[in-house]
């Protein structure tokens, strides 16, 4: 393309208590290049901290084809995500 083009992007999420959020996220991608095969990616999240210590974060991605043409996969990449992160 030609010139600028404005893509949203952005993230939202709400505090459901003190240790429980959730919130989703999205991209959208234009299609500059020929080889570019990307469509929109989005991901519905909740995360949980239980003690200051330990954190949890689940959630759903879609990313898209990403590197189609590189990798020759074409098909969406999507599915569930778990985190789980300890510090001491």
């Amino acid at each position: 393309h030609r010139g600028y083009m404005t893509r949203p992007e952005g993230t939202v999420a709400y505090l459901l208590t003190r240790k429980l959020a959730i919130g989703a996220e999205i991209r959208t991608n234009p299609h500059n290049l020929n080889a570019d095969d990307q469509t929109s990616a989005y991901t519905i999240f909740a995360g949980w901290t239980p003690t200051r210590n330990l954190s949890l974060v689940a959630a759903y991605l879609n990313i898209g084809p990403v590197l189609g043409p590189v990798t020759g996969v074409t098909r969406h990449q999507a599915g569930p995500y778990l985190s789980v992160q300890a510090g001491f």
